[in-house]
């Protein structure tokens, strides 16, 4: 009887524990997903952008669209900024 309840409860920690690595691949590509996105009125001065994937799509402020080109690389068919 024992035995089955640690098998049960092995079990549900398991699937618990893939459900957070699930989530947090997700929150990950959520935070640093930004193709698309019309960030042009954005001030983004004091921000940390490396990590960021971005495309063609992505509005930037003009005085960053320099920066952002040549601070990023090409990824699997988007940009990727590069961490410092």
């Amino acid at each position: 009887m024992a035995a089955a309840a640690h098998r049960a409860a092995r079990r549900t920690l398991t699937r618990l524990a893939d459900d957070l690595a699930q989530a947090e691949e997700l929150l990950e590509r959520a935070c640093h997903d930004v193709r698309g996105a019309n960030l042009r009125s954005a001030d983004l001065t004091h921000l940390y952008l490396g990590g960021l994937r971005c495309d063609e799509s992505t509005r930037w402020p003009e005085q960053q669209r320099e920066h952002i080109r040549t601070a990023s690389d090409p990824v699997d068919g988007i940009r990727q900024i590069r961490d410092r």
